[in-house]
C-alpha cells in the first residue's frame, strides 16, 4: 500500500538514564510489554550508543548531530555554550519543508539553542494535534519516570523481587544494591505503561500507518558506575524504530534485530533523511534510514569531561567486541564525590564499604587511581572489570583502537584539552601537541614541562602545569630524576603567576603551601564561574589530604559561603563535601 501522505510523521519517545532494561533485549526481569511489542514489529538496534554518558552533552549531540567536544565547552555538563553560526537545531530544517515540530518538553541542549527556531511548540502540553490539517509532524515526548532521581527516596517495598535482579560484578551484592536495582525495574514498568498511553493516542488518531515511531534512552544508567561513566553501562542505550509497512521501502528498513553500529548523534541525520532532506555536511552523524542512508561505521566514539561539579577527561572507542578507554587524568579516582549521585543509597553504601576495605579488587577499582589506558573484551567481560590494556596478547587490538581514537580526535578538532571557559582557537599543530603532551602525562612518562610552560597557547601551558603536578604530587607516579624534578619546580614557580586563572589553579594546587592555598581561596571570588569551580575542586582535593592549614579555614569557609559562591550551580556541592574534611581536621 503506498503512503497516504507525501512525508511520514515521526514520533520520538525518549526516556531518561536507562540502559537496556527491556524484555526485548533479553532481560528476564524486565516487564515492558508495550516496548517489546514495538520491537517485535520494528528494528531493535543491538549496537546503539550515546556519545556522552550524561544528559546535557548527549542531548547536544542529538539536537545538533555533532560531537560535543567539537564545540568548545559543549562536553561539560550544563555548559550552555554558544553555537557556531553554521550550526542549527536539526528541527529547523524540518520546519522549512513544512513539518510541525513539537517537544514535550525537556530540552537540556547544553547550548544556546533558539527554542523559537527549533519548535512550533515546546511545553508540557505540546502536541501533534495542534498542527494544520494534513501537515506532517515531528513530535518528541520525554519521560522522566526512569530519571536517576527516582532512586533517591526510600523504597522498602518493590514489585520486582530484589533476589531476581543481576548485580554487576563491579558493585557489591548487598540488600541495598539489590533494592535499588529492583526499584528501578519497577520504574521501567511504569515507563512502559506511559509509552503505551502515547502509542494508544497515535492509534486513536488514525496515524499508525503514517507515523514512524522511535524509542530511545538519552544515555545509559542508572546504577552506580553507569550514568556519567564511559563504559557500556553509561553509553549503551536501547533504540527501537517502528516503520509502518507502507513506509518501509522509503526508509530502506526491514524489521528485526540490527547489529549495525549507531549512535544517538545519528538520529538528526536519520530524521532529515526520512523527511526527504539531505543532511547538512557539517553533521558528524549519519543517516541510518531513508534515501540518504549511509553505511554503518565499524567504530563508535564517546567521551566525557566535567560531570556536575567534577572534572575528569576521558575518550573512548568501541568496535563490535572491544572498548578502548583513555584516561587523561588518571590520578583522579573514577569515584570522585558527586553530590547528586551520592543521593543514591547504593552509592553511599559502596563508598563506606570501600572506606572500610571490605571489598574485592574489582569493586575497589572505582575508588582508586585509574590506569591511563583500559581495554575491555565486552564479549567475555560485559561488566568491563578486567583491563587488558597491559596484556601483550591484546597489544595489537589496543594499538589499533588507540590509533583510531587519535584519528577521530584530529578529524573533529577535539576541544577537550581546553580549560573550561576558554574559547582560544587551536592553531596549526596545537591539537597534535596537546594530544601528545596529555597522553604522555597520563602515562606518567617523563615530560620536559619547561619547554611548554611558555607556549603562547593557554591549553599547552595548562598541560605543562599538569605534567609538573602529576610528577611531583601523584602517588602513582613512578618518580623522576633530580634534573626533571627541578625543571617541574621551575615550571610551577612560573605558572603560579600565569595570566590565565585556570593555569594558576593547577600550579597552586601542586605547590600547596600556605601562600598558594591563600591564592586558591581568593579565586573562589573570581568573576567567572568556571574559575570558581576549578579552584573549589583544587581546594577540596587538598582538604581531603589534610593540607588546608587551620589558619586558613575561617577564610575558606567565608569564601565558600559568600553570595558569589552559593549562587553557583555546582560549587555549593563541593562546599558541602569540603566542610566534612574541614570539620574533621578541626575536631
Amino acid at each position: 500500500m503506498p503512503p497516504s501522505t507525501a512525508q511520514p510523521n515521526i514520533l520520538w519517545l525518549v526516556s531518561e538514564d536507562n540502559s537496556r532494561y527491556l524484555g526485548c533485549y533479553g532481560d528476564p526481569v524486565a516487564h515492558t510489554p508495550r516496548l517489546d511489542a514495538l520491537a517485535a514489529e520494528g528494528i531493535r538496534y543491538d549496537q546503539a550508543y550515546a556519545v556522552a554518558p550524561v544528559c546535557a552533552p548527549s542531548r547536544f549531540s542529538i539536537i545538533t548531530g555533532m560531537y560535543p567536544w567539537s564545540v568548545p565547552g559543549a562536553e561539560h555538563m550544563r555548559a550552555n555554550v554558544d553555537l557556531p553560526p553554521h550550526v542549527h537545531p536539526f528541527t529547523a530544517y524540518l520546519r522549512q519543508v513544512g513539518y510541525y515540530c513539537t517537544n514535550a518538553s525537556k530540552t537540556d541542549y547544553n547550548a544556546k539553542v533558539s527554542i523559537e527556531a527549533a519548535w512550533d511548540q515546546c511545553s508540557e502540553d505540546a502536541h501533534w494535534r495542534d498542527r494544520a490539517p494534513g501537515q506532517p509532524f515531528f513530535s518528541v515526548v520525554n519521560f522522566m519516570e526512569t530519571h536517576e532521581s527516582c532512586l533517591f527516596d526510600g523504597h522498602d517495598q518493590t514489585d520486582t523481587d530484589p533476589g531476581s535482579v543481576r548485580v554487576p560484578a563491579y558493585l557489591p551484592d548487598t540488600a541495598t544494591v539489590r533494592a535499588d536495582l529492583a526499584h528501578y525495574y519497577d520504574h521501567m514498568s511504569r515507563l512502559d505503561d506511559q509509552i503505551g498511553t502515547v502509542l494508544d493516542e497515535i492509534e486513536r488518531d488514525g496515524l499508525s500507518e503514517d507515523t514512524i515511531v522511535v524509542y530511545y534512552a538519552d544515555h545509559g544508567g542508572v546504577q552506580p558506575r553507569s550514568k556519567r561513566f564511559c563504559y557500556d553501562s553509561g553509553l549503551a542505550v536501547p533504540l527501537l524504530v517502528h516503520v509502518p509497512e507502507r513506509w518501509r521501502a522509503h526508509a530502506a528498513a526491514d524489521p528485526g534485530p540490527s547489529a549495525e553500529a549507531i549512535t544517538l548523534m545519528d538520529l538528526p541525520a536519520t530524521v532529515l533523511s526520512l523527511a526527504g532532506i539531505r543532511p547538512p555536511d557539517h553533521l558528524h552523524g549519519r543517516a541510518a534510514l531513508g534515501p540518504h542512508r549511509r553505511p554503518a561505521p565499524t567504530l563508535v566514539f564517546g567521551g566525557r569531561s566535567r560531570m556536575d561539579e567534577r572534572y575528569d577527561l576521558q575518550r573512548t572507542v568501541r568496535d563490535h567486541r572491544f572498548r578502548y578507554l583513555r584516561n587523561y587524568q588518571p590520578c583522579l579516582p573514577a569515584g570522585q564525590h558527586l553530590g547528586y549521585m551520592w543521593q543514591q543509597q547504593s552509592v553511599q553504601e559502596w563508598e563506606e564499604l570501600a572506606r572500610t576495605g571490605d571489598l574485592p579488587a574489582v569493586q575497589r577499582t572505582f575508588w582508586e587511581h585509574k590506569h591511563a589506558e583500559a581495554l575491555y573484551d565486552l564479549q567475555a567481560d560485559p561488566d568491563e572489570v578486567h583491563n587488558l590494556a597491559g596484556d601483550p596478547r591484546h597489544a595489537d587490538i589496543r594499538d589499533r583502537l588507540s590509533a583510531s581514537l587519535d584519528d577521530h580526535m584530529r578529524e573533529v578538532g577535539d576541544t577537550g584539552f581546553l580549560l573550561e571557559g576558554s574559547f582560544e582557537p587551536l592553531g596549526d599543530g596545537d591539537l597534535g601537541t596537546l594530544m601528545t603532551l596529555a597522553a604522555t602525562v597520563a602515562r606518567h612518562e617523563p615530560v620536559p614541562s619547561g619547554e611548554h610552560a611558555t607556549h603562547p597557547h593557554s591549553a599547552i601551558r595548562a598541560w605543562a602545569a599538569r605534567a609538573a603536578q602529576a610528577a611531583l604530587t601523584c602517588p602513582e607516579h613512578p618518580g623522576i630524576d633530580a634534573a626533571l624534578r627541578e625543571e617541574h619546580q621551575r615550571t610551577l614557580e612560573l605558572l603560579v603567576h600565569d595570566p590565565v586563572p585556570g593555569i594558576r589553579i593547577i600550579a597552586l594546587e601542586a605547590v600547596a603551601d600556605e601562600a598558594a592555598i591563600g591564592h586558591l581561596i581568593a579565586l573562589l571570588g573570581h568573576d567567572d564561574e568556571p574559575v570558581r569551580l576549578q579552584s573549589a575542586n583544587a581546594l577540596d582535593r587538598l582538604a581531603e589530604r589534610g593540607r588546608i592549614p587551620t589558619s586558613l579555614t575561617d577564610r575558606l569557609t567565608a569564601a565558600l559561603t559568600a553570595p558569589t559562591a552559593t549562587q553557583d550551580r555546582y560549587l555549593p556541592r563541593i562546599a558541602e563535601h569540603m566542610s566534612r574534611h574541614l570539620g574533621a581536621a578541626g575536631a
